[in-house]
């Protein structure tokens, strides 16, 4: 019998071609077909807390939360050994917030989730692979982005969650 995925559903994506679909659940990535509704053609990959397939060429972005952070592997959709993505910038944290499906580029660029250590703002930033470099998209919103994701045409889309704070003063009754 085959293992089943049961749990918590953190991540989806599905290969380009649409014939794969790519979950975490309760940190455990899932390759299912969905052409297939057979319980034995779900397969375990590996351990996981994001996905998102690269569209031009079916390879998976796999992010993993641990103990020293969160990284970011390349798996080839043709196999071999995971690639590791890394950026050389020690200011900018990626935060534990799974991937959005559409996080990958056309031209590889991926979105994540994060910020400055001095911050609690959620910021986006633009992983550029190549470069080994990251940029924060400058915003002028107030307010936290999560979840973003790249359009058809190669703009970002994100949800935006406003801040809403006041400022209270308490005083004893007494006074």
């Amino acid at each position: 019998m085959a293992e089943t995925a049961a749990g918590d559903l953190t991540s989806m994506a599905a290969s380009p071609d649409g014939a794969t679909i790519y979950c975490v659940v309760s940190g455990a990535l899932w390759a299912l077909s969905s052409k297939d509704d057979d319980p034995t053609s779900r397969k375990k990959l590996m351990d996981a807390d994001g996905i998102a397939v690269d569209p031009s060429n079916g390879d998976l972005v796999v992010q993993v939360f641990g103990a020293e952070g969160v990284s970011l592997a390349r798996h080839a959709a043709a196999g071999g050994p995971p690639q590791p993505i890394a950026f050389e910038d020690p200011s900018f944290v990626m935060w534990p917030i799974p991937l959005s499906s559409n996080a990958v580029a056309a031209d590889g660029r991926i979105l994540v989730q994060g910020g400055r250590a001095d911050t609690w703002s959620y910021m986006v930033g633009v992983i550029s692979p190549a470069a080994r470099t990251v940029k924060v998209v400058p915003l002028t919103f107030d307010g936290d982005l999560i979840v973003p994701g790249w359009s058809r045409d190669g703009r970002i889309v994100s949800f935006g969650f406003r801040y809403r704070m006041n400022l209270w003063r308490f005083r004893r009754s007494d006074q």
